[in-house]
């Protein structure tokens, strides 16, 4: 497994670039996707974790895993048709869709730019903290590739696929986002985390990034990731806004505040400006000359 570490935000395309290379990476032939974590843990997907933490607790039966997982998925599909403009038309698609919006699934999000994995590693970290991340880098043959249209159904999989999901919302071509699916395994009572997965070892690398998230947040403002370009909604909107540090000036110093009927406009920052100064306007005249329109400035005092 390749494993390195970033001292530098500045350093880390760099290193990004030296796993292609180490890899003798074919883009003919295979593809890199990235995972952002603001932990070093498994790779093991979100309904994973929980199911197996109510399995050893003996809340859940061996038998009801997949029952629940499915009776969630319906649910979903149930409630969320009239809430997309373009509803999925195959059960993986749903379940891609409904991972990108926050549901426990057996998914586990990846991407192909490694600059939104740096993002989603240091999203929810405060400016002060400093803190143990990482990158996961995988390397998939694309004859390994999972085609939702003609895949089998996706808790039929008996092995860790990986696919690629139908643009069903904005999200997904703004986050560049792929899936790993993760199988449950009757005979071992579990899901294999993907860092386990013997079929996986040479295929993972690990990118340590013990750095401050002020540091990185900035880094990636400079290069346009930020809240707004990967959740292209409202609720992006709203983050990009709370972090007041990822935008400059420009985007609100000149806006236009809101008006009520028969108010007067406010003054654009330019004439706030000249206002300030003191600046008179220069009055013009015009004449014709030669056949056509002369402006001519006023004379001096």
């Amino acid at each position: 497994m390749f494993k390195s570490e970033c001292s530098h935000v500045e350093e880390f395309l760099t290193i990004i670039q030296e796993f292609y290379r180490k890899i003798n990476y074919s883009p003919s032939k295979e593809i890199v996707l990235f995972r952002g974590q603001s932990a070093d843990k498994p790779l093991l997907p979100k309904y994973a974790r929980t199911v197996m933490s109510l399995f050893d607790e003996d809340l859940i039966k061996e038998e009801e895993i997949l029952m629940v997982e499915r009776d969630i998925l319906m649910e979903f599909k149930r409630r969320a048709g009239w809430l997309v403009e373009k509803a999925p038309t195959t059960d993986w698609d749903w379940l891609g869709l409904a991972q990108h919006h926050g549901m426990e699934t057996r998914l586990l999000d990846w991407t192909e730019n490694p600059l939104v994995a740096l993002y989603f590693a240091f999203e929810n970290r405060n400016f002060g903290d400093q803190h143990d991340n990482v990158i996961w880098l995988l390397r998939v043959p694309k004859n390994q590739i999972v085609i939702s249209s003609t895949a089998s159904h996706p808790f039929a999989v008996e092995r860790t696929k990986v696919f690629r999901p139908t643009i069903v919302s904005p999200r997904m071509p703004a986050q560049s986002g792929w899936f790993t699916i993760h199988p449950y395994l009757n005979k071992k009572h579990k899901f294999i985390s993907l860092d386990t997965n013997l079929a996986y070892q040479d295929s993972l690398g690990k990118l340590r990034i013990p750095l401050s998230s002020a540091a990185v947040i900035k880094f990636l403002s400079r290069v346009g990731i930020n809240a707004l370009s990967l959740f292209p909604d409202l609720d992006g909107l709203c983050k990009y806004v709370n972090r007041g540090t990822e935008f400059s000036a420009s985007d609100w110093e000149f806006a236009q505040h809101p008006q009520r009927k028969g108010e007067t406009p406010p003054l654009s920052p330019w004439q706030e400006a000249a206002k300030i100064l003191k600046v008179k306007p220069r009055k013009f005249k015009f004449r014709f000359k030669g056949g056509g329109l002369v402006k001519t400035p006023p004379k001096p005092g």
